[in-house]
Order: C-alpha cells, then sequence, then structure tokens
C-alpha cells in the first residue's frame, strides 16, 4: 500500500481521520492519524506503510493490534542490536548522533 492508497482508505474510515503531516527529531516526515473512539494519535512514516495490507494497518489503528509490526536496529557500537530495550542514555546517544552536523565546512 503506498501513502495515497492509505489516506484514501482512512478519509473513506467512520472512526480515523487524517490529521495532517509532522516532522520528528530527525526531520522525518509522517502522517498523522486520529482515531476518534480512543482519541488515540498516531505519526506513520509514509515507508512504513508500504508492503502492509489495510487490515493489518486498520486493525493497529483501531487499536485492535500491537502496533508493533517492526524491531528498530542499529549499529552503534560495531554490531547490531535491537533499541526497545535500550536505556534512556543509550537512546540518547543514538538520537544525538542522529542529529549531528557530520558536514565538513568551506574553511576546511
Amino acid at each position: 500500500m503506498n501513502s495515497e492508497q492509505f489516506l484514501e482508505k482512512v478519509g473513506a474510515h467512520d472512526d480515523l481521520r487524517f490529521a495532517g503531516t509532522c516532522r520528528d527529531e530527525f526531520d522525518r516526515a509522517h502522517l498523522v492519524v486520529k482515531h476518534g473512539p480512543t482519541k488515540a494519535t498516531y505519526q506513520i512514516e509514509p515507508d512504513a506503510i508500504i508492503g502492509i495490507d489495510w487490515k493489518t494497518l486498520e486493525s493497529i489503528l483501531c487499536g485492535k493490534r500491537d502496533a508493533k509490526i517492526l524491531t528498530q536496529m542499529t549499529r552503534v557500537v560495531g554490531y547490531y542490536s535491537k533499541v526497545e530495550n535500550w536505556n534512556k542514555s543509550k537512546l540518547g546517544e543514538l538520537k544525538g548522533r542522529h542529529g549531528g552536523d557530520y558536514r565538513i565546512g568551506e574553511d576546511a
């Protein structure tokens, strides 16, 4: 499913509403979808819905299924590890690495 198909399905759904877009702490664009009955708000990366069928997405957005589909992994210390069990400090380090300015300046 692509973003356009997803937004069509959300627009036709009685309990879901597209609320616009936002950016996360890494400056990635997200679609914002709200579920009326539960007042839940979801921020969804457009690439995250590719290859996932509407039935699965609808069950997540309506609170019938856990939202966890993928496990985020990263290679920070020389090997890949799951970040779901990391402590607050280690997650902050990961966020700092994503937000770093690693460009070479003009005066270099």
